[in-house]
């Protein structure tokens, strides 16, 4: 198929519709024209923009729109499977509603897929903050073949908003985890690069919006349960290798911190760097240059 159907899905919770314009101009604004759109609403009956939203995707000037509501709220991954369901594409693309595609995204990334072993292609991408109107590098290292275990140690991908996956592995893996609380989209990345080749186009082709609003990646409640939900669902590739473990733990210990689990958070950062002073040196000098680079401002039109 030299022109394949994609599925783009949408969820949406709790947003006003002039945010979810946005990402939805930049999907039908795409280079490719050969795309579907699905927009999963997960907020409440109650929610007062609900009929809003609504209409506003009822007036979408496409014929492949289809607008879903749940009745209740049952969460981003169940919205996103929700979407995966009633896909027609040969390839499914995730945007979250807050965020935005750069208008050659998927007509780019399709051109990867040249092998029916790669399994997701992904991309680079910048954060805008609407605050003090700065735009800054979201840091991820590009790849192409089979990296399991590189994944394991650190989410080089991204988020959701950055994948193009084939549809059939999407199934044949069951989408989404509804069970996890946080880390829901690495998760996902972890069981594809487990038996497929991922690889990354080195362009920048998202925008990540910084804003006031509710994201999971604030809340840091869930993401130190989804982190150690997850640790719990590969312990056991993890603890094959004492780097990989090593990695786990120190990641941890700022999420312990934070959520304030202090003293918890101190004894370990202690044991581990009794236990390997070189790694954990190591580990904070590349923190320290990574988190120089990510305040970085750029220009980008």
């Amino acid at each position: 198929m030299n022109n394949p159907l994609v599925s783009v899905i949408i969820p949406t919770y709790k947003r006003k519709p002039e945010m979810l314009n946005r990402a939805v101009k930049s999907v039908v604004s795409q280079t490719y024209p050969n795309i579907e759109l699905i927009i999963v609403d997960d907020s409440t009956n109650n929610y007062k923009y609900r009929n809003a939203v609504q209409k506003y995707a009822s007036e979408i000037k496409s014929e492949r729109v289809n607008y879903i509501q749940h009745e209740n709220n049952m969460g981003a991954n169940k919205a996103r499977n929700t979407g995966i369901k009633i896909a027609k594409g040969e390839y499914c693309a995730f945007l979250d509603d807050d965020d935005e595609w750069l208008e050659n995204k998927i007509e780019l990334q399709l051109k990867e897929f040249t092998s029916p072993t790669i399994g997701l292609v992904y991309c680079k991408a910048i954060s805008v903050n609407k605050n003090n109107n700065t735009i800054t590098p979201m840091i991820n290292s590009i790849k192409k073949g089979y990296f399991y275990y590189e994944l394991l140690k650190q989410n080089f991908v991204g988020s959701n908003s950055y994948i193009l996956i084939r549809t059939e592995i999407l199934k044949e893996i069951g989408g989404y985890d509804e069970n996890l609380i946080s880390n829901q989209d690495y998760d996902l990345f972890l069981r594809i690069a487990k038996k497929y080749q991922i690889v990354g186009v080195n362009e920048i082709l998202v925008k990540y919006h910084n804003h006031g609003e509710e994201r999971i990646t604030t809340n840091r409640k869930k993401q130190l349960k989804g982190r150690l939900e997850l640790y719990e669902k590969y312990k056991e590739d993890i603890n094959k290798y004492e780097e990989l473990n090593k990695i786990w733990k120190i990641k941890n210990i700022p999420l312990y911190y934070r959520d304030g689990y202090r003293i918890k958070a101190v004894l370990q950062g202690i044991k581990l760097f009794l236990y390997s002073p070189t790694f954990v040196l190591n580990y904070l000098k590349k923190t320290a240059v990574y988190r120089k680079k990510t305040k970085q401002t750029i220009e980008f039109n």
